[in-house]
């Protein structure tokens, strides 16, 4: 696979070098940490790999007579809740394949990470409120500029409502319903911003709180 991506490389005198999702499998290779070094080290507690230029390493290897599922992800380059949302769709599948025979021979349902913008938003009955708009700008202008912080902060429109949608997906998986409250306590920031516009996405009320105030 590494070959072929430097032939592509050369021959296209582009980076297709590079491989940001990758699957690392370690099976067949015996135990990922063996029986007699468990019992001089003791129990295996934590542990962590890395590779260059990788987003997201799926990796599978043997570990106490089972199979070991892991993935290393680059979280910073990810929107909230769509790297928990996918790996969950993962775990969700394999052990379906490994209950149910059938599902070898049905195709991958896809689930979607980020909540759908609700339908009766898309077409307001009245003026278009301040959030409609504010979803039709980053349809229209993606890579515009949509908050500034710092001296290099800069989070663009079409960024700021992927991770507004995915947290309106979050308050939905809770259970928050259409009409219902939503306390948040942040301070000043784009995390705050985020996180009212998921709310308003989500079809609920948000309800600011000022950070000293205990819930």
């Amino acid at each position: 696979g590494v070959d072929v991506l430097r032939d592509l490389s050369r021959q296209q005198q582009s980076n297709a070098s590079l491989a940001p999702v990758v699957f690392t499998s370690a099976l067949a290779l015996g135990d990922l940490f063996e029986p007699q070094v468990r019992a001089v080290l003791g129990e295996p507690v934590w542990s962590v790999s890395q590779g260059p230029q990788v987003l997201i390493d799926a990796q599978a290897t043997e570990y106490l007579n089972g199979i070991m599922l892991n993935w290393d992800v680059r979280t910073d380059r990810f929107a909230p809740g769509v790297i928990d949302a996918m790996f969950d769709a993962f775990q969700q599948q394999v052990l379906a394949l490994l209950d149910d025979i059938t599902c070898w021979q049905r195709p991958l349902p896809v689930p979607q990470p980020v909540a759908p913008w609700p339908p009766e938003a898309t077409e307001p009955a009245g003026a278009p409120t301040l959030l409609h708009r504010f979803f039709m700008q980053a349809e229209r202008e993606p890579d515009a500029i949509a908050l500034q912080w710092g001296e290099h902060g800069v989070l663009h429109y079409g960024e700021l409502a992927q991770n507004a949608l995915c947290i309106a997906r979050f308050l939905q998986e809770q259970g928050i319903k259409t009409g219902d409250s939503v306390a948040i306590s942040m301070g000043k920031g784009p995390e705050q911003v985020m996180a009212v516009l998921g709310t308003l996405a989500a079809g609920a009320t948000y309800v600011p709180c000022g950070i000293d105030i205990p819930l």
